[in-house]
């Protein structure tokens, strides 16, 4: 299909043609200025554009863009969406030309991938372009074409209505607060108001055995209202190959990143310990990507100096488990702050061993109100497989009581 599009309708037609045979090496060609702009906007406004040119001098909106060339395949699958959705594949001239969006075309169908088609962009800029589209310009939130780990999805709008529900009650007591009034209800509010994170607008995050690192760019990408209040998210995660992995997901989502290692921080070489070693200073701006082991105290602190600080507003762990780690959990989160838990239950096949499976309740029970936390969400899902996993969150007290009878977790 290579002839020039002037009728937006002919396009479209090519396109669901493509779609209909299975996008078997059919490359909708030369796409004319308006015809470009309803394919990526208008037409399809629910597909993700997946743009791998290299020569990118001018942009699509809501599309994700890698250099097909510097990347392989096996370093994208925490960046698509799950296999089964449909998506566009959009390259520039030299793509088609050199074969590598014909390649890429291949290698994501070989993986399970649909394809619903391909598209040539046009080198320049279409003209009548709803909005400047320069590299250099805000073009709006990139599209992600993941989604979080389930606990996020759910429980941030929770987080949110929390603190937000705060703050309007912390608002209305000073509203009747009397000058004189210095008793211990009134200092406790004070402590809330200064733990909730949407006065501060620098949220950090800690998460724990990050794989990847989808779960800690998300946070940094979304523009959802609390997302816009967390500025640093730190992973902490054994793999070197999946730490990269998870700096060059941010990189792509111009995100500032960079690679630290626990052991380093730990024995003062880190390279920013000068300011880190008492938890001073602002958190800086970004993704910290921590070389060390999750079930290791001395390396969650030295997560924690990373970001300028010794507590987290939100620690996010999904698909880990060390009860060992529960006392550290809690003391790593700020008063005020959140845990978000989510990890398969007793019944799953997978992984093998009670041991490693949570408890039902056990959660509610470690992150209770006997170690000073409201539980917000305790529920289980399902997935596919049919193993039980746990969405759990809670909110750490401003005033943590002091546990006497509590049952030791």
């Amino acid at each position: 299909m290579s002839a020039e599009y002037e009728d937006v309708d002919m396009l479209k037609e090519d396109i669901n043609d493509l779609a209909a045979t299975g996008c078997d090496g059919g490359i909708v060609r030369k796409a004319g200025a308006e015809a470009v702009l309803a394919a990526a906007t208008r037409d399809y406004p629910k597909l993700p554009v997946f743009d791998i040119r290299k020569r990118r001098l001018w942009a699509l909106r809501n599309s994700l863009h890698v250099d097909w060339e510097t990347v392989r395949l096996g370093k994208l699958y925490s960046i698509l969406p799950p296999r089964g959705e449909r998506m566009l594949v959009a390259g520039g001239c030299l793509e088609v030309a050199n074969g590598l969006l014909h390649d890429c075309m291949e290698r994501l169908k070989e993986s399970g991938y649909v394809l619903h088609a391909a598209i040539e962009l046009p080198e320049a800029q279409p003209p009548n372009w709803p909005r400047a589209a320069s590299l250099d310009e805000d073009l709006g939130p990139k599209l992600l074409l993941w989604k979080p780990s389930p606990v996020i999805s759910e429980c941030f709008p929770v987080i949110l209505q929390t603190l937000e529900a705060q703050e309007q009650h912390s608002s209305a007591e000073d509203l009747t607060r009397k000058p004189s009034e210095t008793d211990a209800l009134y200092q406790s509010l004070d402590i809330q108001r200064e733990a909730n994170p949407l006065a501060s607008n620098s949220m950090t995050m800690l998460d724990l055995a990050a794989g990847s690192g989808r779960d800690v760019v998300w946070p940094l990408t979304s523009t959802s209202p609390l997302c816009r209040q967390i500025r640093c998210v730190v992973a902490l995660e054994q793999s070197h190959a999946a730490n990269l992995r998870g700096e060059a997901l941010a990189t792509s989502c111009d995100i500032d990143a960079r690679q630290e290692t626990a052991a380093n921080i730990a024995d003062g070489h880190g390279s920013n310990i000068a300011d880190a070693a008492c938890g001073t200073g602002s958190p800086p701006q970004g993704a910290i990507f921590v070389l060390g082991d999750a079930k290791n105290v001395a390396h969650v602190r030295a997560a924690a100096a990373c970001a300028h600080t010794t507590q987290f507003s939100i620690v996010h762990v999904a698909r880990f488990l060390d009860r060992r780690l529960f006392p550290t959990i809690r003391d790593t989160i700020t008063p005020g702050g959140f845990v978000l838990y989510h990890h398969f239950l007793v019944g799953s096949f997978r992984p093998k061993g009670e041991g490693k499976l949570l408890r039902h309740g056990e959660l509610a029970t470690a992150f209770g109100p006997d170690f000073g936390f409201d539980v917000l969400v305790d529920r289980v899902i399902q997935l596919a497989d049919t193993r039980p996993v746990s969405i759990f969150c809670a909110q750490k007290k401003a005033i943590v009581p002091v546990a006497t009878t509590a049952p030791t977790v």
